[in-house]
């Protein structure tokens, strides 16, 4: 027997195909998936939330109404509206919990964001507006302000026989600062303004140390968050207060401190002088609401993507097993001409090649 078989374009294929796949139970499916990545990613991160002794406060917020982080150790006294605060920052410390593969170890040692330095800001309610000049743990000297902006001072930190000297001066609204490695010569890392700073501010030395998130990876692209809590600690002396306002120094948290199992058995966060010196020791950040410090990344959105990829892969195999079954999706039958003379096999081809059977 000879027949022939029409051709078929790629895309009266594509064509096909889509009208196969654009039933109401598949396309209901694929919308079951694309929910399935929401919603199991929001439960997931409703699932991971600090609890409070009571009402939890609620998370601050910056001059420009942003969600901030703000949590840090101040030790302060008042500033009237000329004036400036001199220190050098002799050693740079810290502590990091529970450090990857294992988490089962505690180490000395400073995340890159860690930070100690001098601050001056709208008193201590989280949120307020401020100027900081400080020394980080990996990104050497920076200035930074209310929050979202940055400014990049000399490279290197802090090592024995080689301090750092800090100054922050304020006129007005204005905040200027500047480093020096020997107390005499001076450079200039930036000034900037904060609009509405009020007649006497809170000035003088602080230390943070934000959350160290390490993302694990697993199977099938998705991750586990782990996340290290650190602590960090620098040590202050020849400390010059000029347009100081009456009062004396103080020593505040801005936001939660000394409720880790860490700070209340080991090294409390806050300020202690010994010899002379000042040390500042304090856990947290100051800077936009972001992954570190235990913010949720973006990867956590994608909780639902395993199960979601599973119903794609049952509906795909579903529907490529159907349309073997069925054939085209006009519904026109395959099968194969067979009879005698007056088949349509014999109408298209030579009378003598068609055979009964």
């Amino acid at each position: 027997m000879t027949s022939t078989t029409p051709t078929t374009s790629t895309t009266e294929r594509l064509r096909r195909e889509w009208t196969g796949f654009r039933r109401v139970g598949r396309l209901v499916a694929m919308a079951v998936a694309a929910l399935a990545v929401v919603a199991l990613g929001l439960l997931q991160a409703y699932g991971n939330h600090a609890s409070c002794d009571g009402p939890c406060p609620a998370e601050p917020t910056g001059p420009d109404g942003s969600l901030v982080n703000d949590r840090f150790s101040f030790l302060n006294r008042g500033m009237g509206p000329e004036g400036s605060i001199t220190v050098r920052l002799t050693s740079m410390t810290g502590t990091i919990t529970y450090p990857p593969p294992h988490h089962d170890r505690i180490v000395s040692g400073l995340v890159p964001w860690a930070k100690a330095g001098i601050i001056v800001k709208d008193g201590v309610r989280p949120g307020s507006s401020y100027a900081a000049l400080m020394v980080t743990g990996g990104h050497g000297v920076r200035m930074q302000y209310d929050y979202r902006h940055d400014i990049a001072g000399s490279g290197g930190g802090v090592a024995e026989g080689a301090p750092r000297w800090l100054r922050l001066t304020r006129s007005g609204d204005t905040v200027t600062g500047h480093e020096s490695a020997d107390g005499t010569t001076w450079t200039e890392v930036g000034a900037v303004r904060l609009p509405g700073l009020p007649g006497t501010v809170r000035v003088g030395l602080f230390a943070a140390s934000p959350g160290d998130l390490t993302l694990r990876r697993t199977g099938l692209g998705g991750a586990t968050e782990q996340v290290r809590w650190t602590q960090a600690g620098g040590t202050f002396d020849r400390i010059a207060l000029r347009g100081a306002a009456t009062g004396g120094w103080s020593d505040d948290g801005v936001g939660e401190r000394n409720r880790t199992d860490w700070e209340k058995d080991h090294l409390a966060s806050g300020a202690m002088e010994r010899g002379g010196a000042i040390t500042v020791t304090g856990a947290g950040d100051i800077g936009p609401k972001g992954a570190e410090d235990g913010a949720r990344p973006v990867e956590s959105t994608l909780g639902g993507l395993i199960p979601a990829l599973l119903v794609v892969l049952v509906v795909s195999a579903r529907f490529a097993v159907a349309g073997h079954r069925t054939g085209p999706a006009d519904g026109t039958p395959l099968t194969r001409s067979r009879g005698g003379p007056g088949s349509p096999c014999c109408a298209r081809t030579r009378p003598h090649s068609c055979t009964s059977r």
